[in-house]
Protein backbone atom coordinates (compact mmCIF):
# COMPACT_ATOMS: atom_id res chain seq x y z
CA UNK A 1 0.00 0.00 0.00
CA UNK A 2 1.35 3.53 -0.84
CA UNK A 3 -0.78 6.11 -0.17
CA UNK A 4 -0.66 10.05 0.99
CA UNK A 5 -3.16 12.36 2.66
CA UNK A 6 -3.67 13.33 6.05
CA UNK A 7 -3.61 11.29 9.49
CA UNK A 8 -7.17 11.07 9.45
CA UNK A 9 -7.46 10.45 6.02
CA UNK A 10 -4.92 8.19 5.82
CA UNK A 11 -6.10 5.96 9.25
CA UNK A 12 -9.54 5.30 7.07
CA UNK A 13 -7.92 4.48 4.35
CA UNK A 14 -5.86 1.73 6.33
CA UNK A 15 -8.85 0.39 8.34
CA UNK A 16 -10.43 0.00 4.65
CA UNK A 17 -7.87 -1.25 3.63
CA UNK A 18 -7.60 -4.16 6.75
CA UNK A 19 -11.87 -4.29 6.08
CA UNK A 20 -11.28 -5.66 2.62
CA UNK A 21 -8.04 -8.29 3.81
CA UNK A 22 -10.43 -9.58 6.40
CA UNK A 23 -13.46 -11.74 4.57
CA UNK A 24 -10.22 -13.16 2.38
CA UNK A 25 -8.66 -15.10 5.06
CA UNK A 26 -9.43 -18.91 5.53
CA UNK A 27 -9.42 -19.72 1.81
CA UNK A 28 -5.74 -20.98 1.43
CA UNK A 29 -3.26 -21.09 4.28
CA UNK A 30 -0.43 -19.38 1.74
CA UNK A 31 -2.47 -16.43 1.33
CA UNK A 32 -3.94 -16.65 5.27
CA UNK A 33 0.18 -16.21 5.45
CA UNK A 34 0.22 -13.28 2.98
CA UNK A 35 -3.18 -12.00 5.01
CA UNK A 36 -1.52 -11.56 8.56
CA UNK A 37 1.43 -10.44 7.32
CA UNK A 38 -0.05 -7.34 5.21
CA UNK A 39 -2.49 -6.72 8.19
CA UNK A 40 0.64 -6.73 10.60
CA UNK A 41 2.58 -4.01 8.42
CA UNK A 42 -0.97 -2.15 8.64
CA UNK A 43 -1.13 -2.29 12.21
CA UNK A 44 2.21 -1.06 12.43
CA UNK A 45 1.92 1.79 9.96
CA UNK A 46 -1.65 2.82 12.90
CA UNK A 47 0.46 2.92 15.21
CA UNK A 48 3.10 5.56 13.81
CA UNK A 49 0.44 7.46 12.19
CA UNK A 50 -1.30 8.34 15.55
CA UNK A 51 2.07 9.43 16.53
CA UNK A 52 3.30 11.28 14.03
CA UNK A 53 2.93 15.55 14.50
CA UNK A 54 2.81 16.39 10.78
CA UNK A 55 -0.36 16.65 8.90
CA UNK A 56 0.31 16.23 5.53
CA UNK A 57 2.55 12.74 5.43
CA UNK A 58 3.06 9.55 3.14
CA UNK A 59 2.87 5.75 3.40
CA UNK A 60 4.76 2.89 2.31
CA UNK A 61 3.61 -0.22 3.61
CA UNK A 62 5.19 -3.05 1.96
CA UNK A 63 7.89 -5.58 3.84
CA UNK A 64 7.23 -2.69 6.80
CA UNK A 65 5.75 0.31 7.13
CA UNK A 66 7.75 3.82 5.90
CA UNK A 67 6.70 7.25 7.07
CA UNK A 68 7.46 10.07 5.04
CA UNK A 69 6.61 13.48 6.71
CA UNK A 70 5.78 16.36 3.92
Amino acid sequence: MIAHGTSKELIRAIEEEKNKLAPLKGRDKNLDNFIERKIKILNECLNIIKKTKKESIQIVALSKCFIIEL
